[in-house]
């Protein structure tokens, strides 16, 4: 039997990257979430040595989560700017110089989406809170046990909401005519 078709979804950012992995079918399955994370460091290395590091970990996440899963293809929540500070679009850019990089070795295609986007997709407001995000992933897939969990099976609310907004990329990946050409 043929290995499903997966897609790959992803809330991209330097320091915690969120994935969502999702078998397309009838109908699409939630198969996995991750998260992949680069520390800042300690402060004795040169920021641009940091910043080289943290990317170099970021596009070796990417790798190993497009090598785990070999999605047909990637949907990523990419914001178009308006960042609220210099360190925020830096850190913005690296990530997606990172994922471009990556993806474009690997010759699989992607299609990005806006954080509205993604919002409105999970909630029907673009202006949504994360609780809200969240509230609508859970809802949408009630069946879904792989949420990142810590000591006694509590979910992580903080690393969890990166996959919630990876798994919220995939909700607005539907109405992308990308997605449409893969159901067919």
């Amino acid at each position: 039997m043929p290995a499903p078709d997966h897609i790959l979804c992803l809330d991209l950012a330097l320091a915690n990257t969120g994935v969502a992995v999702l078998s397309l079918g009838e109908p699409d399955r939630l198969v996995a979430v991750d998260v992949i994370r680069t520390e800042a460091g300690s402060g004795k290395a040169r920021v641009s040595d940091d910043d080289w590091r943290r990317t170099s970990e970021l596009v070796l996440g990417l790798e190993h989560a497009i090598g785990r899963w070999e999605p047909v293809h990637i949907f990523i929540e990419c914001p178009t700017g308006g960042s609220k500070s210099a360190k925020a679009a830096k850190s913005m850019a690296l990530s997606r110089g990172a994922a471009c990089g990556a993806i474009t070795l690997l010759g699989i295609g992607c299609t990005l989406v806006t954080p509205f986007e993604a919002k409105r997709a999970a909630t029907g407001d673009a202006n949504a809170t994360k609780d809200q995000v969240r509230d609508s992933v859970l809802a949408r897939f009630p069946y879904f046990n792989g949420w990142i969990k810590g000591k006694g099976g509590k979910l992580l609310r903080g690393v969890n909401e990166h996959a919630y907004d990876a798994v919220s990329v995939y909700m607005a990946a539907t109405a992308t005519r990308k997605y449409k050409e893969l159901r067919k």
